[in-house]
């Protein structure tokens, strides 16, 4: 079993049959359907109950949904996370240059005012990330 195939199921469920799934995941239904065997081949038991207009969740079909659902948010924050890695480097690089600042606009975020004196960058950095220590 692999993410792919997580996907695959998941989407066949939100779209209600293969056919729709397919199209939703630009393939062709066959290779679909054959995906959906080998995965239930796999686990060792039906997920789905094929229907003619749509398909239904087994009992079986239900956990593997919720847990589809919960790795491929996994996988999506993962990826998240990685992308932004280099953003935190130049994150904390900032909050180097820009530590003396924090404590001026901690006062400014508590009473309301406007730093003219600061670089407009610096001001929307500061606010943006308004917990930085």
């Amino acid at each position: 079993m692999d993410i792919k195939q997580m996907l695959y199921f998941k989407t066949i469920v939100d779209e209600g049959t293969i056919s729709k799934a397919a199209i939703k995941l630009h393939m062709a239904q066959p290779p679909l359907s054959m995906q959906l065997k080998s995965l239930e081949e796999e686990l060792g038991t039906g997920l789905l109950i094929r229907g003619r207009r749509h398909v239904t969740l087994t009992s079986a079909g239900r956990l593997f949904y919720r847990r589809a659902c919960q790795m491929l948010a996994l996988e999506e924050l993962t990826l998240h996370e990685m992308k932004n890695v280099s953003k935190e480097t130049l994150r904390i690089i900032i909050l180097k240059i820009i530590q003396p600042f924090i404590f001026v606009l901690k006062k400014v975020q508590q009473e309301k005012l406007l730093i003219i004196f600061l670089p407009t960058i610096l001001i929307s950095v500061l606010l943006e990330h308004p917990l930085m220590d």
